[in-house]
């Protein structure tokens, strides 16, 4: 989103975007940081992108990829742009914008997880993010099944596997239920 929009600006720049995308996310509003360039008393305003990418690295390193990259503390940054409420953050949240926010005694943080998607099956970071890992994983994982024989055999061996790796994903908590039947079969 573009610096120097106050929570209407932000509201009408998103619905005149109108991107619609599972495999995307809104930031708002930019971060000031200190500019270490010139002298430690000068700040500069940052999009929020890159803090952004860090806490989804730092999440999945200390929880992983199926926790939503929300409710995080934003490292390095000083203050925000704009301060904004929680009525404003009710209108942004709903149209997939991801509010920055200030918190007394709790600091700056991501307060939001979705996407930029319409579908509702679609709508929360970490759920897209879910199927992006264990697609890929059961894409690239699945190779050697490419040329064998479509039999029974290779049936009850894709299902062994494939359950195995479901199993570890749902162990990791990514996937909910009290039992694998209940999580994934």
């Amino acid at each position: 989103m573009p610096p120097g929009l106050n929570a209407q600006q932000a509201k009408e720049w998103r619905e005149y975007v109108n991107y619609d995308t599972s495999y995307a996310a809104m930031y708002y509003p930019w971060i000031r940081v200190a500019d270490l360039s010139d002298s430690p008393q000068t700040s500069k305003l940052m999009p929020p992108s890159g803090h952004v990418a860090g806490i989804y690295n730092r999440v999945d390193a200390t929880v992983g990829f199926h926790k939503a990259p929300a409710n995080e503390v934003v490292a390095g940054a000083i203050e925000l742009e704009i301060k904004l409420t929680k009525g404003e953050q009710g209108v942004l949240n709903p149209i997939g914008v991801n509010c920055i926010r200030t918190f007394s005694g709790r600091g700056i943080r991501v307060w939001g997880g979705r996407t930029l998607s319409s579908d509702g099956s679609w709508r929360y970071i970490n759920v897209r993010r879910l199927f992006i890992v264990v697609g890929a994983s059961l894409d690239q994982g699945m190779q050697w099944v490419v040329f064998e024989p479509n039999d029974r055999m290779l049936w009850a061996k894709v299902r062994r596997d494939v359950t195995s790796f479901l199993s570890t994903i749902w162990l990791s908590g990514a996937l909910f239920g009290a039992t694998k039947d209940e999580a994934f079969m």
